[in-house]
């Protein structure tokens, strides 16, 4: 790293901080290191969880968009080929944690085979196998980037590569993958270009060939903050010493400074940490997506607009004036599945801002992907047959696809535990026209 600049790199940890074993035996006197064991545990400046941003999979469906066990060779096309993209999920802006990128986490079975078309009348087999790829536009305010991850998963050996007999023993995790957003030859300022935070990410979440999704997620994959020299705000540990972290167990107190160029800034420190990793979901809240594995055959994926090509998933909607719940097109009714917008995302920070002690109010964007000559979409937790006292609604004219993206503020719980549901919704406000929907998102907006 360039004397220019100063980097502080994550550690390698799970979803949630690693804490040392217990401190204390029974009947044995207290000492006052470990507490400053678990706080220097806690010590990232950002969380090294893998905050999720966007699910794929079955979701509870009990079957894939990949038939099982059916002979490849058939007159018409029952499985999909190698090189056409099936895009399953996109986002559009979406503010990304300090020094973390876009990856992918799977779990998969074997995948079923592909077909290609014989020179004849019929479809024959041409492999098996299937893959799933993230492409991820990083922008800032002065600059653009584009990169993609794969993970790829075998085929199976079962006939007409069929799902194996026992599910649970064949599901294969293979390792995460990262879009980092730098080339194979990087530089310190290529690393604060995107590792010092301002990043917004749009992705493209693509499925190749055969692949059966049990449950896949696109995370945020944390590495390091990098910043100039110049810059107000240093990466730095919660403890350190000459410049960098105690070997040791530090003194019974955070130092918030040792010297006028070494800004430690113990209890500030402490803070940060505990805000991130208070914020278990930020930023998505909420995520859905028409292309999901049981909602859909390939024949609809295939003939969706005339069969012209078009590589999307098959979209949801209906004619209605009337307000309907995305997912199933029926009136809205408090039973209808939904979101548990729990009090994941408000920062510790500005809690007076947000709420008042008996509810959270929270800034967040809200995305949809959707078309329709007098289309409404709403975003409403609380009674969905009530009033809308806690919705956000967006609206379009256009009669293609395109993002419409709102600020506004809705109501979450104090905690999980207590979380109202966020449902989404669809109209149009015309008699005779269509609204359809592909992709609707909640995500924190930072203030």
């Amino acid at each position: 790293m360039s004397p220019d600049y100063r980097q502080k790199d994550f550690p390698p940890q799970g979803p949630a901080p690693s804490v040392p074993g217990r401190g204390m035996v029974p009947f044995k006197s207290t000492s006052p290191n470990p507490p400053h064991n678990v706080q220097r545990a806690l010590d990232t400046l950002a969380s090294s969880g893998h905050r999720v941003i966007a699910a794929f999979g079955l979701h509870g469906g009990d079957r894939f968009l990949i038939p099982n066990g059916v002979d490849p060779t058939s007159l018409t096309r029952i499985y999909p080929d190698n090189d056409t993209p099936r895009v399953i999920r996109r986002g559009i802006s979406i503010p990304l944690t300090p020094g973390c990128f876009l990856g992918l986490d799977l779990i998969a079975l074997p995948s079923g085979p592909t077909q290609v078309e014989d020179p004849g009348v019929s479809f024959i087999e041409s492999g098996r196998g299937g893959r799933v790829v993230l492409e991820v536009t990083y922008r800032t305010a002065t600059n653009t980037t584009t990169s993609s991850c794969t993970i790829s998963i075998d085929g199976s050996g079962e006939v007409f590569a069929a799902e194996p007999p026992n599910a649970f023993e064949n599901m294969l995790t293979p390792p995460g993958v990262v879009a980092w957003p730098w080339p194979l030859v990087v530089d310190a300022a290529e690393f604060a270009k995107w590792g010092g935070g301002g990043v917004l990410a749009d992705f493209t979440l693509s499925i190749y060939g055969a692949l059966r999704p049990i449950d896949g997620t696109v995370v945020e994959r944390p590495w390091g903050i990098t910043v100039d020299q110049a810059a107000t705000t240093w990466p730095s540990n919660m403890y350190t010493e000459a410049g960098a972290a105690y070997s040791q167990p530090p003194i019974d107190y955070p130092v918030e400074q040792l010297t006028d160029t070494d800004p430690a800034a113990g209890t500030l420190a402490i803070h940060r940490a505990l805000l991130s990793h208070g914020r278990q979901l930020g930023p998505m809240l909420a995520w859905w997506g028409a292309g999901t594995e049981h909602t859909h055959t390939l024949a609809d994926w295939i003939s969706y607009d005339g069969g012209t090509g078009d590589d999307e998933c098959p979209p949801i909607g209906q004619i209605s004036q009337a307000w309907a719940h995305v997912p199933t097109l029926a009136a809205p009714d408090n039973n209808q599945g939904g979101f548990a917008i729990g009090h994941y995302a408000r920062q510790a920070d500005r809690g007076d801002a947000f709420f008042d002690g008996r509810t959270s109010e929270l800034p967040v964007w809200v995305a949809v992907y959707g078309k329709g000559d007098s289309a409404e979409f709403k975003i409403q937790t609380g009674d969905p047959t009530g009033p809308e006292w806690s919705a956000i609604i967006t609206t379009t004219k256009l009669g293609a696809f395109e993002w419409m993206v709102e600020p506004g503020w809705l109501e979450v719980g104090l905690g999980p535990e207590d979380a109202p549901t966020l449902r989404l919704f669809g109209r149009s406000t015309d008699p005779g026209d269509r609204w359809d929907a592909r992709y609707m998102y909640v995500f924190f907006r930072p203030t």
